[in-house]
């Protein structure tokens, strides 16, 4: 009782979480009303509709608005995250989430309308802050929309991390038979992902893009690793650089040659294991649930592997059973070790992964220790463990390397590791106001802008001195925030971006053909809006190549001459058939997207003339070089297909691809590629209907209206972030353009304000 007395003493408002409130004892009421509230547990959970009130960081609430008890309270002050949810057949769904229980406990309520959503999630959000806001500026809580919301003296501490990989190609590689098959596996702490493979080369060209979200603190290093696929036996390891993150914080876009170094395929380990441990002191035993593995190494020649565990804890043994022909084991088995009254003080339990083979000796597939000083007596532990190799093993495999060279080629990849604080909504509203202004939204009536399109214009000048490593990147965070389903709104960005390129193009034939924001921004448009269309389209001729047992190959370097014709006829009915699916397909072609190809075509026509092929190829340069013709070549990295594909399969990808590209560039083919000279009738035969399919999807149609979201998303914000970044960064380049004697005037004004607006969003 004295300890409780002392609290309340500390903390007055903790007496409300003890004694029975009322509605009408609860004075300074920041907000009231009803919401219907999620209770219960299981089958017994239940909605009821509950009078709420906000009283500094405690939300009330009772079963009526005249109620003389609370039936409970939330208490704000250990709550971390506010952010809308999904429940099916309910609206206006918004949980507050609190860590601090035991378990994290989720509160579920919702409201009549979406006003009062955004009113009571704002109202919380504030509370939920109260103590960390005394830096901001009234001004700044005023134009605070409703965001997904973790407490700034949480989220400050928290990073998001990001790490983007581009596999591009490879040289020099070695030819175990004159030739290889290489594919590349990156490993970045538990997250992994792989190329397709490129079939009967040394110089592969990859060009594939992956986005990693790592765990602050968890990993150190990526690991890119090319392998030769060997159809027959087990894959051959060709070499691996490891790229410490250290040498990528600067968050900017590295790219160079990487030299392969040698690795013996014995001992390339990956992947990690899930564990479950409890050290229990009273009973003297060492519990052990080994649940499941990922990403494992593959040690078969079917690409699998049969892995099994072992554990050993002194001289005790337990092995789990094989799980056949998979990379990600589900185990789920419990096993039990005796610990001894005198047991070592450094005592360790090692856990090894084994691939069961029936033939020969098995492999080994990595190893992890567990120091039993670290776990603490009856508590349990759920843990990811990453695997390592044997130090033997590397050693030994060290020695091997020296004595064979260290020729292995080389690796060119663009790397690039971010770590972003992702801040409440309100910090970057001045920012979003500048970039997209809305006609009543939140914060529109603080901006200094009174021109709309001054945010475009600042985008505009960085786009003449970004380095072109950063504008990927940059066009797509863009494109996903303008985007976003709070504003719906790429068009008023990727409008002005393409026509003032074009009309800054001099020479009609050059349009489009750098690595500009435009040209990256549309680039990401499509793949965002777009890959429905892409499965309605090429999806059925996917399928059939994947089907197909028989060929197309009609290289006489390649293919037998007695079997060219019949693969050309082949090729040909394939051809037909995709491009008379594309030619029907304007109807299906995004609005959006159509709107985009219209103003584009125009400017080219207004700058051009109405004769001017160019008016074909702004159209054809996003429409089949940057999508339709990449996802024939690589249908498993734009969701089109479930593996990658053969050698066989994917040289049908090739030719219909090439024969598509030529078509949409209005050429045929020539030296280069003698062989696909048969194709050139069918091109001719179909350059009209290739130029009218080009003008059908530049011809508009309405848009639909959007339905907006009520708030950005954590997604969202982390989009913002990086736009943030990225321009906070650029900045000083952009303020240089402003010596220019012959800078346009409207831009000078859009970066002075942009710059402005910079220096407003807290760091």
């Amino acid at each position: 009782w004295c300890r409780v007395k002392s609290c309340f003493r500390r903390t007055p408002t903790a007496l409300a979480l003890l004694m029975s409130v009322s509605v009408k004892s609860l004075a300074e009421v920041t907000k009231d009303g009803y919401m219907t509230k999620l209770g219960g547990k299981g089958l017994t959970a239940n909605w009821k509709k509950r009078w709420f009130v906000l009283q500094g960081n405690k939300l009330f609430y009772f079963e009526a608005n005249n109620s003389d008890k609370e039936s409970g309270v939330i208490d704000l002050g250990a709550c971390n995250k506010i952010s809308l949810d999904t429940i099916k057949g309910k609206k206006n769904v918004f949980k507050i989430e609190d860590p601090a229980s035991s378990a994290t406990r989720v509160y579920h309520m919702y409201t009549d309308t979406e006003a009062e959503l955004r009113s009571w999630v704002e109202a919380i959000q504030h509370s939920m802050m109260s103590k960390d806001i005394s830096g901001l500026s009234l001004s700044m809580l005023r134009a605070a929309s409703v965001s997904t919301f973790s407490r700034p003296s949480t989220l400050m501490k928290h990073k998001v991390c990001t790490l983007f990989i581009n596999v591009a190609e490879a040289r020099n590689l070695p030819g175990f038979k004159g030739t290889s098959d290489p594919y590349v596996i990156c490993d970045a702490g538990n997250a992994q992902v792989r190329t397709r493979t490129m079939f009967r080369t040394l110089e592969p060209f990859w060009g594939e893009d992956f986005t990693l979200d790592l765990v602050e603190g968890q990993v150190s290093e990526v690991k890119i690793t090319v392998w030769d696929q060997d159809m027959l036996k087990k894959d051959e390891l060709i070499g691996q650089v490891i790229v410490p993150l250290t040498s990528l914080s600067d968050a900017k876009t590295h790219e160079q040659w990487y030299p392969l170094f040698p690795l013996s395929s014995k001992i390339y380990i990956s992947g990690d294991i899930l564990l479950r441990i409890q050290k229990s002191v009273m009973r003297r035993t060492l519990t052990v649930r080994v649940i499941e593995g990922r990403n494992l190494a593959s040690k078969d020649a079917n690409g699998l592997s049969d892995p099994y565990i072992l554990l050993f804890y002194g001289d005790q043994k337990r092995k789990t059973k094989v799980v056949k022909k998979s990379l990600n084991p589900f185990f789920n088995e419990d096993f039990s070790f005796d610990l001894p009254k005198d047991a070592d003080e450094n005592a360790k339990l090692r856990v090894e992964i084994w691939d069961w083979d029936r033939v020969g000796s098995n492999d080994f597939m990595g190893e992890t220790e567990i120091h039993l000083d670290e776990i603490e007596p009856e508590v349990v532990y759920d843990s990811w463990y990453i695997l390592m190799p044997k130090l033997d093993d590397i050693m030994a495999s060290e020695g091997a390397d020296k004595k064979k060279g260290n020729s292995r080629g080389e690796a060119r990849l663009k790397l690039r590791y971010t770590e972003d604080m992702i801040l409440p909504t309100f910090a970057y509203q001045g920012l979003l106001d500048f970039l997209i202004p809305q006609p009543g939204g939140p914060g529109s009536s603080s901006t200094s802008s009174t021109d709309p399109t001054q945010g475009v214009k600042f985008i505009i000048a960085l786009d003449k001195v970004i380095s072109s490593t950063e504008r990927e990147s940059l066009a797509r965070a863009l494109v996903a925030t303008y985007h976003c389903p709070m504003y719906r709104a790429a068009l008023s960005l990727l409008i002005p971006l393409t026509t003032s390129e074009i009309r800054a193009t001099i020479h009609e034939e050059t349009i489009f053909r750098g690595n500009s924001l435009s040209t990256k921004g549309v680039d990401a448009f499509m793949k965002l809006i777009a890959l429905g269309y892409l499965d309605k389209v090429i999806g059925p001729t996917i399928k059939a190549v994947y089907a197909m047992k028989k060929g197309c190959e009609v290289d006489p370097t390649r293919e037998k001459e007695e079997n060219i014709a019949g693969n050309f006829a082949r090729l040909v009915k394939l051809v037909e058939q995709l491009t008379a699916d594309v030619f029907s397909s304007a109807p299906h072609v995004p609005a959006e997207i159509r709107v985009l190809f219209h103003a584009m075509q125009s400017q080219v026509v207004l700058q051009y003339g109405e004769k001017s092929t160019a008016r074909y190829s702004v159209v054809s340069s996003f429409m089949f070089l940057r999508h339709i013709c990449p996802a024939l070549l690589n249908p498993k990295l734009f969701g089109l297909a479930p593996d990658h594909p053969t050698e066989h399969t994917a040289r049908v990808f090739t030719l219909l691809s090439k024969t598509l590209q030529n078509l949409a560039n209005l050429a045929e083919f020539g030296q280069k590629e003698p062989y696909m000279k048969d194709m050139n009738v069918f091109i001719k035969a179909n350059l009209q209907n290739m130029m009218n399919f080009l003008d059908a999807v530049s011809v508009p149609v309405p848009l639909p209206a959007p339905e907006l979201a009520p708030i950005l998303t954590e997604t969202d914000l982390r989009h913002v972030a990086a736009v943030h970044r990225h321009l906070d960064r650029e900045k000083p380049s952009v303020l240089k353009l402003l010596s220019d004697p012959n800078l346009d005037p409207e831009l000078k004004i859009a970066i002075e304000v942009g710059a402005s607006v910079l220096e407003k969003v807290p760091h």
